[in-house]
């Protein structure tokens, strides 16, 4: 558990330094680097607005479900088997996932080959079958071992974000931030139009929300 927590905080320290890199790219482009605002004002506002609301939403949603199960793992990642949503569990769930450049946790609709690995390979190893589609459903992938409750929590506010429909979680997008996060060079920057980078920033954003909405749960089970 202490591997896989030690693990995701580097990739969220790396997601930080990312971050920093784009808002410099953003400030030589003469692009405020918090909004959309001196393209379009009034719509981005008031998006603005609405994305706030439902982080909100989702975190209170993400809490309930964690809380209801009071911390136990494998009873939550059940109630989301009974929402119609694969849970697949494989001692080699991380080696696998590496291989396209995929962490355990919340897995988004995945296209093309990624789809097709994923299909073959869990559907052999989990469900006994074998599965050549080249998409999937919304999906979560573990290792066999016991699951970290507040790592667990950061990809429970990622499925509700997704399920919300936050921005962030569309397959095109979320290819480029992984191939940016893996490749983080100036060239790799100045490749990417506006649109590029704010949708960027919007992978980042939840990959933040989540990270805080674990902190803060861990912060307030301590203090109890």
């Amino acid at each position: 558990m202490f591997k896989v927590r030690q693990v995701y905080l580097q990739f969220l320290l790396k997601v930080k330094n990312l971050l920093e890199s784009i808002k410099g790219k953003l400030n030589k482009s003469n692009i405020h680097p918090e909004s959309k605002v001196s393209i379009n004002s009034a719509a981005q506002l008031n998006m603005v607005s609405e994305t706030e609301k439902l982080c909100k939403e989702v975190e209170e949603l993400s809490e309930k479900i964690i809380m209801n199960f009071k911390n136990d793992t494998e009873k939550t990642l059940e109630f989301i088997k009974k929402k119609n949503v694969k849970v697949y569990r494989s001692r080699f769930a991380v080696k696998l996932l590496r291989n396209i450049n995929e962490q355990q946790g919340f897995i988004i609709p995945l296209k093309g080959f990624k789809a097709f690995y994923i299909n073959l390979i869990f559907g052999l190893l989990c469900d006994k079958k074998i599965n050549l589609k080249t998409k999937t459903e919304p999906m979560f992938i573990f290792n066999k071992n016991k699951v970290d409750v507040y790592y667990l929590a950061s990809q429970i506010y990622k499925w509700v974000a997704f399920r919300k429909k936050l921005p962030g979680f569309e397959f095109p997008v979320q290819e480029k931030f992984k191939k940016l996060y893996n490749r983080m060079t100036e060239k790799e920057l100045n490749k990417l139009s506006a649109d590029e980078i704010f949708a960027i920033k919007e992978v980042i954003a939840r990959e933040s929300e989540a990270s805080d909405f674990s902190i803060k749960l861990h912060s307030e089970q301590k203090i109890s």
